[in-house]
């Protein structure tokens, strides 16, 4: 993993939360709650795991595909910004299709199961 995202998921986070944590006090407002949290917490942790042990597998894949490729792209700026505006449209799609398909909604509703919307709430994706 790259070196600013490590500092970003170690250092930033964690503080945004905090701070999240501490308006939450100081304005009276029940944004956590120590078993959801806990919950959350478990859900992102095992997350992380199932996608790392994932990933020897979905690279042995990728490598064994490639050579039927059908064109290579140049590894610019200009594709990365393409492949990000695809991606961020793909995701979108998916999104908007796990809350419509059920067999998506089984798996997406994780996801919309925190009670309390806070920080954390978002890192409660399916494994």
């Amino acid at each position: 993993m790259e070196t600013w995202l490590r500092i970003f998921l170690v250092v930033v986070v964690p503080a945004c939360v905090m701070l999240e944590w501490l308006w939450a006090r100081r304005t009276g407002r029940d944004v956590y709650e120590k078993g959801e949290t806990l919950g959350t917490i478990g859900v992102a942790v095992g997350m992380r795991i199932s996608r790392a042990l994932a990933l020897p597998f979905a690279l042995a894949f990728y490598e064994a595909v490639r050579p039927w490729a059908l064109f290579e792209l140049p590894a610019t700026i200009g594709t990365f910004l393409v492949a990000l505006l695809i991606m961020d449209l793909v995701y979108y799609w998916h999104h908007r299709l796990s809350h419509e398909i059920p067999v998506l909604w089984a798996i997406h509703q994780t996801h919309h199961s925190a009670e309390r919307l806070n920080l954390l709430a978002s890192a409660r994706l399916n494994w």
